[in-house]
């Protein structure tokens, strides 16, 4: 699995080279406590548990994780995530993050988005070479559009400078809908998971940050890959 990222291997090491250099000059201070993230609160339950933190610049971060090494694994966290619908509210709007059992084709996804009353926020789109890599693509609605096919065409432009490679569509997205739709949404044939843990963390924190619990940033490992990996496309749960 391929993605969008350099590793800047040199600099990594000359970084570390003059952090090992300052450790030791006498009259230099060590890193400061408010350097590093603030924890703010964990959680464990079944089939996953997170991790939120503040980080020194104050971004507010919460990380989950889940069992991503076998079958079981995938899908404690698929089950664990049905669960959550009876702890969060049922009024409102609900942030979730949508993956789909088989990549959606661009003009298919706009319909879906639209029938669902979906507020997107990013999405995430999977292209492959002929020789088989798979390319992973992340994208979001700019200038009114929900998928900007200029911006587009550039990343694709890109994978194809290794090898020929075509669009196969939409894996996944990330937005709010009514929560009165969720159930519904759990439901489409379309639809492998509907991931709320995203909504249970900010409702988890917000005794603790009050408004501020809605600016909490979730991130997670991307559920379609082991989907794919684990032959789970149609398995239900």
């Amino acid at each position: 699995m391929k993605h969008f990222q350099v590793c800047h291997c040199i600099v990594y090491v000359l970084g570390v080279l003059l952090f090992i250099v300052v450790l030791f000059i006498p009259g230099l201070q060590s890193v400061s406590a408010g350097d590093h993230p603030q924890l703010i609160k964990s959680g464990d339950f079944v089939g996953w548990h997170y991790t939120a933190v503040r980080q020194p610049d104050g971004q507010l971060m919460a990380t989950v994780d889940y069992n991503q090494l076998s079958t079981a694994g995938l899908e404690h966290y698929a089950i664990a995530n049905k669960d959550l619908t009876r702890q969060l509210p049922k009024t409102g709007l609900l942030a979730v993050s949508v993956t789909f059992r088989y990549p959606m084709a661009i003009d298919a996804f706009q319909n879906w988005v639209s029938s669902n009353g979906m507020i997107v926020q990013a999405y995430t789109l999977r292209a492959t070479t002929v020789a088989g890599e798979k390319w992973t693509i992340g994208g979001k609605p700019y200038g009114g559009r929900l998928v900007p096919m200029d911006s587009l065409n550039r990343q694709l432009a890109s994978i194809r400078a290794y090898g020929e490679a075509k669009l196969d569509g939409v894996v996944g997205v990330d937005g709010t809908i009514n929560t009165a739709n969720v159930v519904s949404l759990q439901a489409e044939r379309e639809v492998f998971l509907v991931d709320l843990t995203t909504a249970f963390v900010r409702q988890e924190l917000r005794p603790l940050l009050g408004k501020d619990s809605d600016q909490v940033q979730v991130v997670r490992p991307p559920v379609y890959w082991f989907m794919e990996k684990y032959g789970l496309r149609n398995t239900s749960f």
